[in-house]
């Protein structure tokens, strides 16, 4: 809890200098080179695994306060809705996901779930910052 108001008050002050995309990339992209060394030291310093599990964790909240700001400006008459709609998709798809993740996490390990999760994130990411600057450039 403490961890996503950090995050959320850091993320209001960085938006104004790199902007929507830029606050989504810099939220995604750390992902996958923190879970690596994650599950790195999982084996070798549990101490230091802990924290980097936080830093982890404050990089998926880094975005959330921004996107969810972004989509009430942009629909100022439907506030409410557009805040239920943003949570609801989060819960609703990291719900279904989660029974198929865990039985593909049982059969080959949780260790490449969460680096398979964390590349597709670290892609996406990767993908829609170049998408951003080509259309800078036109």
């Amino acid at each position: 809890l403490f961890r996503s108001g950090v995050s959320m008050i850091i993320a209001s002050r960085l938006e104004k200098y790199f902007k929507l995309r830029g606050m989504i990339v810099l939220s995604y992209i750390p992902l996958l080179p923190l879970t690596v060394l994650f599950l790195y030291l999982l084996k070798y310093n549990k101490f230091l695994a802990v924290f980097v599990l936080i830093l982890i964790g404050f990089f998926m909240l880094l975005s959330a306060g921004v996107v969810l700001a972004y989509a009430q400006k942009t629909t100022t008459k439907y506030v409410g809705m557009i805040s239920g709609i943003i949570q609801g998709l989060t819960l609703a798809i990291g719900s279904i996901l989660l029974v198929p993740f865990g039985i593909l996490g049982q059969k080959i390990g949780v260790e490449y779930i969460l680096i398979i999760v964390t590349a597709f994130a670290f892609l996406i990411s990767i993908y829609s910052y170049k998408t951003s600057l080509l259309k800078e450039k036109l």
